[in-house]
């Protein structure tokens, strides 16, 4: 969980991570490269979801080795993001939060991007502005296998 228990049990949110597509161990991340990006993307849900008023709010994390690449999808039942914003939250500087500073999508897009020739994109949301109730986003991420391995680095 990352440093998150507290959060998650104060607001009430479900934490699951699970793994598929064999061991990791073969892989080579950098380790303040993995917290940076889980720690931006749990952060957010757990931002969104802390004034979320539904009974049930959870955040699901999977790892899969896929197709030759590591996907990595975190999703959560917050209020979702609308598509129109789909593009726009990875910029520099661009924030919906009142204390935001709008970088946080902004490093995690660098990391996966420049450091490990990854993508990262919203594969779903949909707004509860959309759709009362209806609020859940998705983010995967993908990046080669060739890119993991330490002779990478």
């Amino acid at each position: 969980k990352i440093g998150f228990d507290k959060l998650l049990d104060k607001y009430n949110i479900n934490f699951s991570i699970t793994q598929a597509g064999g061991g990791f161990d073969d892989l080579w991340l950098h380790t303040s490269s993995f917290q940076s990006i889980m720690l931006n993307l749990i952060g957010n849900s757990i931002n969104t979801l802390q004034s979320v008023s539904r009974k049930e709010k959870w955040i699901k994390v999977e790892i899969e080795k896929k197709f030759g690449h590591l996907q990595i999808s975190v999703s959560d039942n917050g209020y979702g993001i609308l598509q129109d914003n789909w593009k726009r939250i990875f910029d520099h500087h661009w924030t919906t939060k009142k204390l935001g500073t709008g970088m946080g999508l902004t490093i995690v897009r660098e990391i996966i991007e420049d450091d490990y020739g990854g993508t990262i994109k919203v594969e779903k949301s949909i707004s509860e502005e959309v759709e009362s109730g209806a609020g859940t986003t998705t983010f995967l991420i993908s990046i080669p296998l060739q890119n993991l391995t330490k002779e990478a680095e």
